[in-house]
């Protein structure tokens, strides 16, 4: 049942910081990890994992040790999404 549990809030967490990645510039540094772990209420390692969900999307791109950044393609993400709305 936990990793049930984690997983909901994994996603969660993952709409979240997509729906602000995509409102970013590439390059600004996203909030470090305890700090997103502490403002979503859930363990460093549920946070990484919806990092590493993110960073395989190709939103952020994760330097270790440095920071998680909002990946150029994030831009192109943006593009696509509101082209195929307007269609």
């Amino acid at each position: 049942m936990r990793g049930r549990h984690r997983r909901g809030i994994q996603a969660v967490i993952v709409e979240a910081l997509r729906a602000e990645v995509l409102r970013q510039r590439p390059g600004v540094r996203l909030e470090p990890v305890d700090v997103l772990a502490a403002r979503f209420g859930a363990s460093p390692k549920t946070v990484v994992a919806a990092l590493q969900e993110l960073a395989r999307a190709g939103l952020v791109v994760i330097r270790p040790r440095v920071g998680v950044f909002v990946a150029d393609q994030a831009r192109n993400s943006r593009r696509s999404s509101s082209t195929s709305s307007s269609t």
